[in-house]
């Protein structure tokens, strides 16, 4: 699964990447709020970049 925003991707307060699935986050500003955990066999990777949503 991968999200992205021009502006910024703000977790929730229960976010779990379960074993076995693969998240990807990409915009300039990413903040992982308390509650942010990746099981084990979980992959998570984070791109702080500028982004176009535009086509």
């Amino acid at each position: 699964m991968s999200s992205y925003s021009e502006i910024s991707i703000h977790t929730g307060n229960t976010v779990v990447v379960e074993g076995g699935v693969s998240v990807r986050y990409r915009a300039p500003e990413i903040i992982l709020s308390p509650g942010f955990s990746i099981e084990a066999a979980g992959e998570f990777a984070v791109v702080a970049e500028p982004v176009s949503c535009k086509p």
